[in-house]
């Protein structure tokens, strides 16, 4: 399965996050002598973490970092534009895939039409969909209509490594791949069964 995992830094949170949090802890830690005034109301100051401060406070608070905060600016500078170049790739390695494989005929997608390729295929490409749950999510509206139930994260699983999940929950994940992957002809229930199983519609596997 391809999860995207993404750990990068942002200039919003050198400038918002990490100013809160640091504020956070030397306040309740008593490392400076900060005493709010109950009576303060939010028209005469600013949020800093968990606490009002008069404007001059905050400035003065961020000034004490800014000189820390620098090179993490340049940093989360570089890590989001890293980030832009790794979506460029991907997108263009999505499109290549799908430039392959949806231009085959369907006799030729073999190996595609099998569920852990299709649902590898809509995790790839889909711009909605990144995990399991998430396609779960998707499916389960389709299921609510055939019989009331709903799709697991569990159920997409058990899909993906080859085993057998009941036949509701295959055609409502079939109409999703259906439509993220514009499968023609349509993904159906049975296409969704083990490799082998006497009902499996996967001309490869008979």
């Amino acid at each position: 399965m391809l999860e995207p995992q993404v750990s990068v830094l942002t200039e919003d949170a050198v400038d918002e996050l990490i100013p809160r949090l640091v504020f956070n802890i030397a306040a309740k830690a008593g490392w400076i002598d900060f005493h709010p005034d109950p009576a303060m109301g939010l028209d005469h100051g600013l949020m800093l973490g968990d606490y009002e401060l008069p404007d001059e406070s905050r400035d003065i608070f961020l000034e004490f970092l800014s000189g820390a905060l620098t090179p993490l600016r340049e940093r989360a500078l570089k890590d989001e534009d890293a980030l832009i170049t790794k979506i460029e790739e991907l997108n263009a390695k999505r499109d290549e895939w799908l430039e392959v494989v949806m231009d085959r005929p369907a006799t030729e997608r073999k190996i595609a039409r099998s569920a852990k390729a299709l649902i590898d295929g809509c995790i790839r490409t889909s711009g909605e969909i990144f995990t399991f749950k998430d396609l779960a999510t998707q499916a389960s509206p389709y299921r609510r209509k055939l019989d009331g139930g709903k799709v697991s994260a569990a159920s997409i699983t058990r899909l993906y490594q080859g085993k057998i999940v009941e036949g509701p929950t295959r055609e409502a994940i079939a109409a999703v791949l259906t439509k993220e992957l514009k499968l023609d002809p349509p993904c159906t229930r049975d296409e969704l069964l083990p490799a082998g199983h006497p009902g499996a519609a996967n001309p490869e596997i008979k």
